[in-house]
């Protein structure tokens, strides 16, 4: 990671109107746990291009580090506006709104994201989270199975499942919730499945790059 910062910095030295450099420089600073570095980075990308949806995104994740909610909210809602068909804007949006405590909002942005992506479970997991926050049972345990049926180990959404059915009565299917080989052998994955949208959220691509 230190190398990759190297060179981020090297590159915005060499060319600093490469919005893209900023924004990746931002990106590492951030998972350095350096998020007032990584805050600059980020809005220094943005100054040079407004509506480079993907540096939004992550200047939304630097200030909901830094405690700043309200400014990550409206970061996340740019992003969306700017960017309408990449899955993990929606979902950090969703997650915004969920830390906010206002999960009535959550629920577009939720199910917007399983549109874009079916085949995302972590989408149907978070939206299966929303509708159990909002004691939409029914419809919460359909997201989960939705979610389970792509990835059989999503430990996340088996444990939201089995959450669904003890607030539900359904005990004696909750005792039974965890498959064989879930626990700590199981993946959780983190990323959309499309290529064109894992390619948008992680800012490989950009224009005129």
């Amino acid at each position: 990671m230190a190398d990759a910062e190297a060179a981020l910095r090297r590159a915005v030295e060499i060319d600093p109107a490469h919005s893209s450099s900023w924004a990746r420089l931002g990106q590492v600073l951030r998972q350095l746990d350096r998020p007032e570095e990584a805050l600059g980075a980020f809005e220094q990308a943005i100054k040079l291009d407004p509506t480079y949806a993907w540096a939004h995104n992550g200047l939304g994740l630097t200030q909901k580090m830094l405690g700043r909610t309200r400014d990550a909210l409206n970061s996340f809602l740019r992003a969306t506006r700017y960017q309408p068909n990449v899955v993990m804007h929606w979902y950090s949006l969703t997650e915004m709104y969920i830390d906010l405590g206002q999960v009535q909002d959550a629920l577009d942005p939720a199910r917007r994201a399983t549109e874009l992506d079916p085949n995302y479970a972590l989408s149907w997991a978070k939206l299966g989270q929303v509708l159990r926050y909002l004691k939409r049972y029914d419809e919460a345990l359909s997201a989960y199975d939705r979610a389970l049926s792509i990835d059989p180990s999503l430990t996340w959404a088996v444990n939201g499942r089995g959450v669904v059915l003890e607030q539900t009565g359904r005990y004696d299917e909750a005792l039974g919730v965890l498959p064989a080989g879930g626990g700590a052998g199981a993946r959780r994955r983190v990323v959309p499945v499309q290529s064109g949208q894992r390619a948008a959220a992680d800012g490989s691509q950009r224009r005129g790059d």
